[in-house]
Formats: C-alpha cells, sequence, structure tokens
C-alpha cells in the first residue's frame, strides 16, 4: 500500500483518559482526538505557496489526531484510519 500526499495511515489504540506524558482527556475530547500508531504515510502534501510540506510523523510513531475527518478502513484484517497530515496533533 502506498498512501498519496498528506496521507497517514494508522492502526487506532483502545481510548485511554490518560496518555503516557500524563495528559488527563475529558470524555468530550476523546469523541474529538484518539491515539493511534502510525502505520505509513504519504510523501507530503504541497502548500499554496507551491513548498512541499513533509509529514512529521514516521511508521511505528505513536500520535494523537483529529478524528473528524477520518476515513475508516478494513487492512490486513484490522480497522485502520486515514487521515490528513493536517490532522496530526502531536507525537507521544
Amino acid at each position: 500500500m502506498k498512501l498519496l500526499l498528506g496521507n497517514v495511515l494508522i492502526k487506532p489504540t483502545t481510548p485511554e483518559t490518560k496518555t503516557t506524558s500524563g495528559i488527563v482527556m475529558s470524555s468530550a475530547q476523546e469523541e474529538q482526538v484518539a491515539t493511534g500508531t502510525v502505520v505509513a504515510v504519504g510523501s507530503g502534501s504541497i502548500a499554496s505557496t507551491g513548498i512541499a510540506v513533509p509529514i512529521e510523523a514516521s511508521p511505528k510513531d505513536t500520535i494523537m489526531y483529529k478524528t473528524r475527518n477520518q476515513i475508516k478502513i478494513q487492512h490486513e484484517g484490522e480497522v485502520h484510519v486515514i487521515v490528513d497530515q493536517r490532522d496530526l496533533v502531536m507525537i507521544v
């Protein structure tokens, strides 16, 4: 599988109420932000100025991401999501 441009393939993890770095998430935040492991990344996006914007996350990184625009897919028999690089919040 090869992702295009600024897309990131993530294997979601079971929701936690507290991140490993100590951030406590409320139930409202759990609906907006999720945690997962990066499986694959695209080549990055192109800004309106024509400059390439690389994806900062790498495969095997644990990340927090916004869930509002995620696309759920089946990959290798498991549920994964595809999100745009702009929806990545942080590497934890």
